[in-house]
């Protein structure tokens, strides 16, 4: 049975990649599901979703109301503890996890925080945790009413320079990813300006 063997899940879950001949690759991943369920069980968790993309209602921006801003994430594990507590996990295969108060302050945490508790409302609070499963390390925080704060400032700032334009587009390797690649001035302008095909 998949569920109970690690290997057999990593093999289930990329039947057709190379990547299964790759020892390095098999050794972290079997050391990541095994972290994984060591982690869930240690904290009395219960996987409530997984890999669940979830993305806000546009809002108006506070003092700026010709301005929307909406989130979206796609959160590894969304679980709940045994004592109500909702608990979002963003799982890791780095080295090394961030402590609690540099954590707090990354903007990435505040989306997660953000966006869970909009799309789950949890009656008992929200916990942000960075886990890296393969090491068996993890950075938990409670975001409060000053990272909160903190972080809407934080996005405010970032759109409201956004729509005046502050940022400059540029090309790099994301390009392949973006969205907005055919539209995008200095992607045309790279177009222009690289040798025909």
């Amino acid at each position: 049975m998949a569920e109970s063997n690690p290997d057999a899940l990593i093999l289930e879950g990329c039947p057709r990649s190379t990547h299964t001949d790759d020892e390095d690759f098999i050794r972290l991943a079997r050391e990541s599901v095994i972290g994984y369920r060591h982690f869930l069980a240690v904290n009395e968790l219960r996987v409530l979703r997984a890999e669940e993309y979830i993305r806000t209602v546009p809002r108006p921006l506070a003092g700026a109301p010709h301005l929307g801003v909406w989130f979206s994430a796609r959160i590894d594990a969304l679980c709940i503890r045994s004592d109500g507590l909702l608990v979002a996990i963003e799982i890791k295969t780095g080295n090394a996890v961030e402590p609690p108060g540099i954590l707090a302050t990354l903007p990435s945490v505040f989306i997660y925080h953000h966006v869970a508790d909009w799309a789950f409302s949890p009656a008992h609070g929200l916990e942000v945790v960075r886990l890296l499963p393969h090491r068996g390390e993890s950075t938990h925080v409670r975001i409060g009413e000053s990272e909160i704060s903190t972080g809407r400032a934080f996005v405010r700032e970032m759109v409201i320079a956004l729509d005046a334009r502050a940022f400059a587009p540029r090309t790099g390797p994301k390009c392949a990813y973006c969205q907005c690649v055919d539209t995008c001035p200095a992607h045309r302008r790279m177009a222009k300006s690289s040798t025909p095909f």
